[in-house]
């Protein structure tokens, strides 16, 4: 996985956090404060592996707070969730 963010626009490697509810943050990088009412736009990249088996499945994305306490769920997830379809393709 390779991460853009503006202004230099230069990708970046990045690792992929598989996160679960019990340690969501455990992992994680990149958290900036953002004061209401701006934006940010980071771009996300990514190649499967060679031996990926082909298929399509959802890929969760959860925006956290950075300031929340990483034991209080509810608050973490303040910034919001989404999920985008992720397929990968088979190699002929």
């Amino acid at each position: 996985m390779e991460r853009r963010e503006t202004p230099d626009g230069t990708w970046r490697a990045a690792e992929l956090v598989v996160a679960n509810d019990h340690q969501p943050l455990t992992g994680a990088d990149g958290a900036r404060d953002l004061a209401p009412g701006a934006t940010r736009v980071v771009e996300y990249r990514f190649r499967a592996a060679e031996d990926a088996p082909s298929g399509a499945r959802p890929l969760t994305i959860h925006a956290v707070r950075a300031d929340a306490d990483p034991g209080d769920i509810e608050e973490l997830r303040g910034g919001g969730t989404g999920s985008l379809p992720l397929r990968v393709l088979p190699r002929d």
